[in-house]
């Protein structure tokens, strides 16, 4: 939409709770329906929101001819979700807003359910009545790979396994990077796959590796980037990481996959990362 640059934050807006079925199956139809009895000529179809409000409404239908979860991150069908792009999701929860007192008007609703966010981030910013902030114990905060992403059917991944032949091995200091205490630390790779194409200038800026690789699938393959050679006790590491997450991926959420085991300390620091918000444990058998 106007204004949305790839610096303006994306929110992702979720239902729970017993009263947002009306945004299971009927989002689009009901949607659809106010938008054509509004005055604003900027707003008469799903395409103006967008275009001109910066918000996106994804209905979660299935497709048809082909997968509707190509990787596997556990995305639902028919969950709805809502994109917001801005400083903050007032836009879009005020819109909510609108069209459900237009379906209370309407005689489509009783009345005005509860209304309230969790929000993962910090709330930094004043929520529009009849809104008001919960405690995560209040609702069940949704997986944010349960739904599509903003474009396209495939989330951004990322892989940590240990580089090859890079096994600590005692005396060998220099291919395994010695920390500053003389001790032997594994290198590891992390390969970053799934919906990267919005962000190929970002990789190509940060001179982030890529290469096609074959996949499960016979004659399927993959685009994946990849940074090799980290240290979890190396600074510039750590820096190249957060430079990762923060900047070329723009802080968007990252499914991870844990080939190295939950106790591993270069795993444990990425999921200290506010973005690497979920984890696969797939640890091959020695």
């Amino acid at each position: 939409g106007k204004g949305a640059t790839a610096t303006v934050p994306l929110w992702q807006l979720q239902f729970a709770g017993q009263d947002h079925r009306w945004l299971t199956f009927k989002m689009l139809p009901t949607i659809r329906e106010y938008l054509k009895e509004q005055a604003d000529a900027t707003m008469h179809t799903t395409q103006d929101l967008e275009s001109n409000h910066c918000i996106r409404l994804i209905s979660g239908m299935p497709p048809l001819e082909s997968d509707p979860d190509p990787d596997e991150v556990g995305i639902v069908p028919w969950r709805a979700v809502i994109y917001c792009a801005g400083t903050s999701p007032e836009p879009a929860l005020d819109f909510i807003r609108q069209v459900l007192e237009w379906q209370i008007q309407r005689r489509q609703l009783l009345q005005m359910p509860p209304l309230l966010v969790f929000v993962h981030e910090k709330l930094d910013f004043e929520l529009p009545l009849p809104w008001a902030p919960c405690a995560p114990t209040a609702i069940q905060p949704p997986n944010p790979f349960a739904v599509p992403p903003p474009r396209g059917r495939r989330h951004v991944l990322c892989q940590l396994e240990l580089e090859k032949n890079h096994h600590p091995i005692e005396g060998d200091g220099e291919s395994q990077g010695e920390g500053e205490d003389g001790s032997i630390h594994p290198k590891y790779l992390l390969t970053i796959f799934g919906g990267i194409f919005a962000f190929r200038e970002r990789f190509d800026q940060q001179q982030i590796a890529g290469e096609r690789v074959d996949t499960e699938v016979k004659g399927k393959v993959n685009y994946v980037r990849y940074l090799e050679g980290l240290s979890v006790d190396d600074p510039s590491s750590t820096e190249r990481l957060q430079s990762l997450l923060n900047d070329v991926l723009a802080k968007v959420p990252v499914y991870f996959i844990n080939r190295v085991g939950a106790e591993d300390p270069m795993a444990k620091w990425l999921l200290a990362q506010k973005t690497v918000i979920y984890s696969e444990i797939l640890v091959d058998d020695e």
